[in-house]
């Protein structure tokens, strides 16, 4: 399905939500440069158009995230950047990572809910509903398969900091231990709602992250193993079969002709030059 904006002319290329107020497609742009891909929310309920366009007008954001902003056949549209999924929950292996490494991975979470430009009845959703992606280097970068249906427009910063609390008590679970002072930490605030800005979330978690210890050969060996152990098992499966690849050419060339050929250049490579022997 095509669908049109003054700025854009976007491709449907697939569906990756159907919902009761809102559908999600993945759109290429086909009006300017072809092969740039963006997320489209499609909102079809009109209760819902109107709490949503009251919370744009509302908000003190400028919402840079969002490309466009559209109305076509009868639905209100909004263009955001697609993101490769690699979602935090797929991705994120707490009982294999270390607390350090488990800490460093709910900041990022927490720093990329402060720099967002949604209004906060929106990134309210993108919390609650975990839209996060993990990528390889352990930032985080934000979704938009938001489903709108449980869209509260009175929504404020101290509900998203508590939402955001709870998202990183829930990733520090799996590393629940006296030395997790985080979590413990975490537990006790979210029962009693303390938090009512990012910002006291934010000092709570830089404060309380364990300090990263200096670490041995041996214990810089086992994060290293735990970190690329697919990566070494299969490079050294490709030089076993290269390995074996080679003692075959050996075998074969020796009971062809007698000898093996290439090894002619570290034994005996300068027992004649040219017409000239010299071996007396």
């Amino acid at each position: 399905m095509i669908y049109r904006s003054e700025h854009m002319v976007l491709r449907s290329v697939m569906d990756v939500f159907q919902g009761k107020v809102n559908d999600v497609m993945i759109c290429e742009e086909i009006s300017g440069t072809q092969g740039s891909y963006y997320t489209l929310v499609a909102v079809k309920d009109h209760g819902t158009v109107k709490k949503l366009l009251s919370v744009i007008k509302r908000s003190e954001k400028n919402m840079d995230c969002c490309v466009d902003q559209f109305n076509y056949n009868n639905c209100f549209y909004m263009v955001f950047p697609y993101i490769k999924e690699r979602k935090l929950e797929d991705f994120y292996m707490a009982n294999m990572l270390p607390l350090a490494t488990c800490e460093e991975i709910c900041q990022n979470v927490l720093l990329q809910c402060m720099s967002s430009t949604l209004p906060y009845p929106l990134l309210e959703l993108v919390i609650k509903q975990r839209q996060f992606h993990l990528l390889k280097d352990n930032s985080i970068l934000p979704g938009y398969c938001m489903d709108l249906s449980d869209l509260n427009e009175n929504s404020e910063e101290k509900d998203c900091a508590l939402q955001c609390a709870i998202c990183i008590q829930e990733l520090l679970q799996a590393k629940h231990t006296k030395k997790n002072v985080s979590y413990q930490l975490l537990q006790k605030k979210i029962s009693r709602h303390s938090y009512s800005t990012f910002r006291e979330l934010y000092t709570d978690i830089r404060l309380s992250r364990t300090n990263i210890e200096k670490r041995g050969i041996k214990k810089t060996l086992q994060i290293f193993w735990q970190d690329h152990q697919n990566a070494v098992i299969r490079t050294l499966l490709y030089l076993s079969v290269i390995f074996v690849v080679l003692l075959l050419v050996m075998f074969f060339t020796n009971v062809i002709w007698g000898e093996v050929p290439f090894l002619r250049i570290f034994f005996n490579n300068f027992k004649q030059i040219g017409t000239e022997s010299l071996v007396n």
